[in-house]
């Protein structure tokens, strides 16, 4: 019995050592050439104008949890400083006098898995005559689980 007590207490050390490393993610990172494919839909029958523009864009969201860099004393506290990196556009395509609707696109990017993981968000939207007409209100998220599927984004009237 006086035996058997060592190793069995370094067997249950080796097994405490070594059950803290479950947590890291051992897979090789991904190719960081990226595409995403999609269509743009507007919620009604609608005939672009020869000048019609229709914009996508992959933007990465800016950091919300970061802390403000700069405060001044007599701004209320929500409105105090201004966060370090806003959003960033990390791709876009431009379609100009689109001939119907829906308009597929296609945007290759290059983005890393750990972005991927906290999401890009893509935007869309249709102008003519200099004003913007079209636009999604709620944001689409871009991540390694929905990056291989066509997106597609529909877009509302802007009031």
């Amino acid at each position: 019995m006086k035996r058997f007590f060592p190793h069995l207490a370094m067997a249950t050390a080796i097994v405490a050592w070594f059950s803290g490393c479950g947590h890291l993610d051992l897979a090789p990172e991904s190719d960081p050439h990226r595409v995403v494919t999609g269509t743009v839909a507007v919620r009604m029958n609608l005939i672009p104008p020869p000048d019609s523009e229709v914009v996508v864009r992959l933007v990465e969201p800016p950091d919300i949890t970061a802390a403000p860099t700069k405060a001044a004393q007599d701004l209320v506290i929500g409105e105090r400083g201004a966060r370090e990196r806003p959003e960033q556009v990390v791709a876009e395509q431009l379609v100009h006098a689109p001939q119907a609707m829906p308009v597929p696109f296609r945007i290759e990017f290059q983005a890393s898995d750990t972005a991927l993981r906290r999401g890009l968000n893509v935007e869309a939207r249709i102008s003519w005559g200099g004003r913007v007409r079209f636009r999604n209100v709620e944001a689409q998220a871009i991540t390694l689980a929905t990056i291989a599927a066509p997106q597609t984004l529909v877009l509302d009237p802007v009031q």
